[in-house]
């Protein structure tokens, strides 16, 4: 059947999707080459026969690509684009996602939003099985899945050197077996430069806030901030390392929080490795750990490559904990800004103080206090001999990224140190940033 939409389907001029008929279509020639040219949602055509919960007889959508004779093995740029508002109930079949199943394939650039998706086994918000070199890369699921086994907030089963790379996931996961908070089962393949963000739910075994199950893999540059929770085999980065001899295992320069899983350790069970586990730079930390950039750092953050994949402080937490790295790609739409404030007059006190910090937005946008921290030491008094007090300041802008503040734009906040006791002020000081042509923030 002949596409009735632009293009030819070849590289140079592939089929332009634009809405659901049209999407439903990719079906017909696995192989071509398609690019998104908009967003599509509920109020795109074809969403009510295609897409939605009563489309199929309530099934939803039906995934593109299966796991008999006919998976997905073009490609398929979506061009930042956004498609919304995905249903699929399909519990007793496999092979679940947008996509199903993908052999050989490109899926890059994409942003499903707000899935509501349920089926067995192979279960993905982008794709359920990602297979032999097979690419995702710079896309993102939001929204809940939900299976039996093999079931990832973006990929539920990533499979012979197939990539999963610059990609995101923040709906919650919820299954028995091999549950990732983005990718299930991570097998002969690499996850990188990626992390996820909700709460991951399994059953009987092998539950991880990023990866459920990884055998013969690598995990690298990626986070998980999500609560997990599982019976077997769980932990706060993945769930399951496995390997036999002569082979290897990675997780590289990788982290998950400690204080939201108090009782979890990074990878939920090594018993089963007889080959090789490598895992340099990677830890289960606290929050004051991994956002004590000053007094942890190397320790914490030894060899990691601050400098091109990942920045200072981007990222917060379920519970509100912010400062985490972020991964450098993040499109982080805030400032994280680091200043002196020596209170003099600190000194005049006969009694130890306890500092409270507070600030007050101004300008383009709002201010909050990440963390602040003392010369001397970071407990939480300190006597009245005097100190110097560093604090950490995130100025959060109204625009969505850095990318587009204006040259020249001005922001600037007030921040006061108080004493705790007395509520009096004791310092304050307006710092401000200029988006110049040099790209640089200067304080003043």
């Amino acid at each position: 059947m002949a596409f009735s939409g632009v293009g030819s389907g070849t590289e140079a001029d592939p089929y332009q999707i634009t809405d659901w008929y049209e999407l439903d279509e990719v079906r017909d020639d696995l192989t071509a080459h398609y690019v998104l040219v908009n967003d599509m949602d509920s109020d795109t055509a074809g969403y009510d026969s295609l897409a939605s919960s009563t489309a199929n007889g309530g099934s939803g959508w039906n995934p593109i690509g299966d796991g008999g004779t006919n998976p997905f093995t073009g490609t398929f740029d979506g061009s930042e684009y956004v498609i919304s508002d995905l249903y699929i109930s399909r519990t007793s079949e496999n092979y679940i996602g947008l996509f199903g199943y993908d052999v050989g394939s490109t899926i890059e650039n994409i942003g499903v939003e707000d899935v509501d998706m349920s089926g067995n086994f192979h279960v993905g918000g982008l794709v359920g099985f990602n297979r032999n070199s097979s690419t995702v890369q710079n896309s993102y699921s939001t929204g809940d899945v939900s299976g039996e086994k093999y079931l990832g907030g973006l990929v539920g089963y990533n499979r012979d050197s197939s990539t999963v790379q610059n990609c995101y996931a923040t709906g919650d996961v919820s299954g028995d077996n091999r549950v990732g908070g983005l990718v299930g089962f991570n097998r002969a393949s690499t996850v990188s430069d990626s992390y996820a963000t909700g709460d991951v739910s399994g059953g009987e075994y092998n539950t991880g806030g990023l990866v459920g199950y990884n055998r013969d893999s690598t995990v690298s540059n990626s986070y998980a901030t999500g609560n997990v929770s599982g019976e077997y085999r769980v932990g706060g980065l993945v769930g399951r390392v496995y390997n036999e001899a002569g082979d290897t295992d990675e997780i590289l320069y990788s982290y998950a929080n400690s204080d939201i899983n108090p009782d979890l350790d990074l990878i939920g069970d090594t018993s089963a490795v007889s080959g090789t586990l490598d895992t340099t730079g990677s830890s289960l930390e606290s929050t004051s750990n991994m956002t004590d950039y000053e007094n942890n750092y190397p320790e914490t953050y030894e060899n990691w490559d601050f400098s091109s994949t990942w920045r200072y402080g981007g990222t917060e937490d379920q519970e509100g904990n912010s400062g985490y790295p972020a991964l450098e790609w993040e499109q982080v739409n805030f400032v994280d800004a680091l200043f002196a404030l020596s209170p003099h007059n600190v000194m005049s006190l006969n009694r130890d103080v306890d500092f409270e910090v507070e600030s007050e937005g101004g300008g383009e946008g709002d201010a909050t206090i990440n963390r602040y921290f003392r010369s001397k030491s970071d407990v939480a008094r300190e006597t009245h001999s005097g100190v110097s007090i560093g604090v950490r300041a995130t100025l959060k802008t109204d625009t969505p990224s850095l990318a587009d503040l204006n040259r020249g734009e001005i922001f600037k906040w007030t921040v006061t140190i108080k004493d705790v006791e007395s509520a009096v002020a004791l310092y304050a000081i307006t710092p401000k940033f200029e988006f110049g042509g040099s790209d640089e923030l200067e304080f003043g």
